[in-house]
């Protein structure tokens, strides 16, 4: 086996031309890992793994057994030696490294929090499987963990990888079980179970830095579960991945749990504060809104009565502050321009009197009433706009009709 050497330079040919490296992904002691494209196949791109230690043909052996409970991942593709270096192909999983994969700002602390736990649900679940299987992966860690476009986590990189039992060839600093540190006794599945509780701890650290305390009761939970995986002594951690699995998820709950009673809380608050104005609101006194229109409320439908003396252009709202307005009694005497909002049903008796100046209005399709003076003295009105899905009223010959009796409510002589 060869010594390390420098990484190959993107272009470089392999294997009779049928691969060209694209890029350098990682280079390590033991391994150097490009992305590359299969020329044959239409520049697919998949990984190419460059091997510096002696039992490549085992992590070859190891990757075929998880190829078959893993279906759904080319974990092997191809294999080949060149220059008495050995290299071995794989499937390209589009995403990014746990280490590179940063939970937006905008984010609460719990829904930060709760990404977390979804992130180590999934790598204890991948490692389940692995487990069933007596594999042990043996490197776990932020940069052997891809996080693809789908948020889904997919374990990789399985040099250090054995079957049952073994002695590992790879020490991680801060990420290992410390019995590998000596790769002179025997491990079992619980190393895994070592590294994953650093994962998750890294995950915690990097999320939420110096401002992370432990006196929020699912971060208790949460750091608890941390402590135990993180044991230097393999019987006082889990003993299986299953049973740290079943933790995450209890975990996973409460915080489901603390999330619906903050919804419910801030529906109840909401609720109370509407509850309150309702009975704040008196039927009958005059109220003053941020549209400058004047209203009374009357069985908790509003009632236009007035607006401001300066506002010549006026927009009467459907609702205010949540109160439907059902009628329009008055206006002030120098509005030129009308707009009735869609869902106002009345216009009473007056309610436009004296209005000289006022030039324009539209009606829209839920006006079913206007009464026959309520444009008393309107000698400049020019332009009436009435929906054409309106039911009750129509313009005909600049004539506002009434359609169910043929009543001329206002006439437009220019219109």
């Amino acid at each position: 086996m060869s010594d390390k050497r420098y990484p190959l330079l993107p272009g470089t040919k392999l294997n009779k031309e049928k691969y060209v490296v694209k890029s350098l992904l990682r280079s390590g002691s033991m391994s150097n890992v490009y992305l590359i494209e299969d020329i044959p196949l239409l520049n697919r791109k998949m990984i190419l793994k460059e091997i510096f230690y002696e039992s490549w043909e085992h992590e070859k052996e190891t990757v075929l057994e998880i190829g078959k409970n893993y279906p759904e991942y080319d974990w092997y593709i191809d294999d080949f030696v060149e220059n008495k270096i050995p290299y071995y192909v794989m499937q390209y999983i589009e995403g990014r490294t746990l280490e590179n994969f940063i939970i937006r700002n905008t984010r609460s602390r719990l829904q930060k929090f709760s990404c977390i736990v979804n992130l180590s649900i999934q790598l204890v679940e991948f490692v389940c499987k692995l487990h069933k299987y007596h594999i042990i992966h043996g490197d776990i860690s932020p940069d052997n963990i891809i996080i693809t476009e789908k948020k889904e986590l997919v374990l990789i990189d399985y040099g250090n990888s054995l079957v049952s039992k073994g002695i590992c060839c790879y020490y991680k600093e801060g990420y290992s079980a410390p019995e590998l540190k000596n790769c002179k006794c025997e491990i079992d599945l619980r190393c895994d179970i070592y590294s994953i509780g650093a994962t998750m701890r890294y995950m915690e650290v990097k999320k939420f830095a110096d401002s992370y305390k432990w006196e929020k009761l699912y971060e208790k939970k949460f750091h608890r579960i941390i402590c135990k995986c993180l044991n230097e002594d393999p019987d006082d951690r889990f003993h299986s991945a299953r049973k740290l699995y079943l933790s995450l998820l209890l975990c996973k709950y409460k915080i489901r749990i603390l999330m619906i009673m903050v919804v419910v809380i801030s529906f109840a608050l909401i609720f109370i504060m509407e509850l309150n104005r309702y009975f704040m609101i008196k039927s009958g006194e005059i109220y003053y809104d941020d549209s400058s229109v004047y209203y009374t409320v009357s069985n908790r439908k509003a009632i236009i009565t007035g607006s401001e003396n300066d506002i010549t252009d006026i927009t009467i709202p459907a609702k205010i502050k949540g109160i439907r307005v059902q009628s329009i009694e008055g206006i002030n005497k120098n509005v030129t321009k009308l707009n009735i909002s869609d869902g106002i049903e009345r216009i009473e008796p007056y309610a436009f009197e004296n209005c000289q100046y006022l030039k324009e209005i539209i009606i829209p399709t839920s006006v079913e009433y206007i009464d026959e003076y309520a444009f008393v003295n309107c000698g400049q009105l020019e332009n009436i706009k009435i929906s054409s899905r309106n039911q009750f009223y129509f313009i005909e010959s600049g004539k506002l009709v009434d359609k169910r009796n043929g009543n001329i409510i206002v006439t437009v002589e220019n219109n």
